[in-house]
């Protein structure tokens, strides 16, 4: 992973008996204009309850219902001659539709759980208001709250190794 990796849950409450398909992620404040390094999908049997909120994870079996959407910065549009890192001149969906189960990397193998290789990006700046999950037609059929819980791994420093003005 290239930078000074931090890591942040990121968690997204899909309601109980809920039939819409697409289920926003919340906005991510202290994330804004963060690079994203990598991220993790985890499940109920990785992580029960999702924090602070102490709402059950994601059973395993949704893996497969679910796909996750990004709205990102333009890679090739990266122009830092204004000093504005982490700004682009476009943004689009340019994660769109991908499987969670590709985000999810712990085997829980019996008797030893190992880890997947992290799915990783390189110059990735996210627009959490505008992303999104899509869950499969009519939902995924949970009558409590459940909580798709992510693990983003993300820096401050552009990359180039700058580091990233916050505003």
């Amino acid at each position: 992973m290239k930078g000074i990796p931090q890591a942040r849950l990121v968690t997204t409450i899909i309601p109980a008996n809920n039939t819409i398909q697409v289920i926003n992620i919340p906005e991510q404040p202290d994330l804004r204009y963060a690079r994203v390094l990598g991220i993790d999908i985890l499940t109920a049997t990785d992580f029960a309850n999702c924090y602070p909120s102490n709402v059950a994870s994601l059973p395993d079996a949704n893996l497969a219902n679910i796909a996750l959407t990004l709205e990102t910065n333009d890679a090739d549009d990266w122009d830092n001659t204004t000093g504005a890192n982490g700004r682009f001149g476009t943004t689009g969906q340019h994660f769109k539709y991908i499987p969670v189960a590709l985000f999810h990397r712990v085997q829980n193998a019996t008797p030893s759980p190992f880890v997947r290789q992290l799915f990783e990006t390189n110059n990735i700046y996210v627009t959490w208001e505008k992303s999104f999950f899509t869950l499969s037609p009519g939902g995924i059929g949970n009558a409590t709250d459940i909580a798709i819980p992510m693990v983003v791994y993300w820096t401050w420093r552009d990359i180039m190794g700058n580091l990233i003005t916050r505003t």
